[in-house]
């Protein structure tokens, strides 16, 4: 990958995010600064790539993430101090883990070609994880029609000669006979 200014911002940014995690008091808030600033430097690295559409929903996606994985490695933390597990943290976590995943996933459908050219130049097959489609097998069945004979028909018979003679008698030769 080359470094571009397309989009230097979004890297500027990050960078300036993930560096101020160094003063946070705490592991758990370092790591949440740090994966909110790394949301800022992937958009930087998906620009270099190509021009992702819905940019806000993979960031309003990915912070929520980074607040959801915070706030749960927080209350890990409380949990093995205190003993008890916080519901408020609780379901603060579940809202912001489902409502990331609905954001991730609108961008991935808006950019899905994209994304799946940019993982496979990284290694990763995105196709892998897709379950194939069912095809169903349809049998056929054949049915067998009965044809009955019609009433009295004469039976056909096959002629083995090619010429075929005809004696036409006139009004004249039948008066004769």
């Amino acid at each position: 990958m080359r470094f571009t200014s397309k989009g230097i911002g979004w890297l500027i940014a990050g960078g300036l995010i993930c560096a101020t995690a160094v003063g946070d008091d705490s592991i758990t808030s370092a790591v949440g600064t740090a994966l909110f600033g790394l949301v800022f430097i992937v958009v930087y690295v998906m620009k270099q790539y190509f021009d992702p559409k819905g940019v806000g929903f993979f960031i309003a996606g990915g912070i929520l993430l980074a607040f959801g994985v915070e706030t749960f490695l927080g209350m890990t933390g409380g949990l093995i101090k205190n003993s008890f597990l916080d519901r408020d943290d609780l379901s603060s976590v579940l809202f912001a883990i489902v409502i990331a995943g609905a954001c991730l996933v609108a961008f991935y459908r808006r950019n899905r070609s994209e994304v799946d050219d940019l993982a496979a130049d990284i290694g990763a097959d995105m196709n892998a994880y897709r379950p194939e489609p069912v095809q169903e097998t349809v049998e056929t069945v054949e049915t067998v029609e009965t044809v009955e004979p019609a009433e009295q028909e004469a039976p056909v018979t096959e002629q083995t000669d090619s010429e075929i003679e005809f004696e036409i008698e006139t009004k004249d030769e039948t008066e004769n006979k």
